[in-house]
C-alpha cells in the first residue's frame, strides 16, 4: 500500500520535470511520446534501480510508466498556472 502511494508521487515528479523543461505553447506536442531511461543516480553515485525504465505519453492526457517496477498507467493534466 505505502509503495503504491510513493510510486505515484514518484510519477508526479517525473511529469513536472518533464513538463519544466518545455514552453507552455508546445507543451503537449513536445511531451508526447517514449522516454526512455538512459541513466539514473541516487545520492551522487549510479544506480540500476531504473534499468529499462521508460515513460510513455500519449496525446490524450495519459502517460504509462515501469519505473516503479510494476506497470503503471494513470491519466494526467496539464495546467499553466
Amino acid at each position: 500500500m505505502v509503495f503504491k502511494h510513493k510510486s505515484k508521487i514518484l510519477v508526479t515528479i517525473t511529469v513536472t520535470v518533464m513538463l519544466a523543461a518545455c514552453s507552455w505553447s508546445d507543451l503537449n506536442s513536445e511531451i508526447q511520446g517514449n522516454w526512455n531511461i538512459v541513466n539514473a543516480s541516487r545520492n551522487g553515485r549510479p544506480t540500476s534501480t531504473f534499468e529499462d525504465g521508460y515513460i510513455r505519453i500519449w496525446n490524450n492526457d495519459s502517460l504509462e510508466t515501469n519505473i516503479t517496477g510494476d506497470l503503471i498507467k494513470t491519466n494526467f493534466k496539464l495546467q499553466k498556472k
